[in-house]
């Protein structure tokens, strides 16, 4: 995913849906990113919540300093959000 340079967070979780799908309903082929695009928007919000509700719950945090006050912080890392949302 980190290869492909995709801009925005809809694109990143669109091909991430392509890549994961083997099967929607009967259909097997052409599950593609224009397939995903055309899904309901309400069928796509449980797919996307299916993969995050399979996806381990790590606990990464990220280790910061603030670049106005350069203040420490430590921060909780979201994979799932990092993936899948904005």
């Amino acid at each position: 995913l980190l290869d492909t340079a995709l801009e925005t967070a809809a694109e990143r979780r669109t091909w991430l849906l392509a890549r994961v799908l083997r099967r929607y309903r009967d259909q097997r082929d052409g599950l593609d990113g224009n397939f995903v695009r055309g899904l309901p928007v309400l069928e796509r919000r449980a797919l996307e919540s299916a993969i995050d509700a399979a996806l381990p719950d790590f606990d990464f945090r990220a280790s910061l300093r603030c670049c106005s006050c350069q203040a420490d912080m430590t921060l909780p890392f979201d994979i799932a959000a990092f993936f899948l949302v904005i």
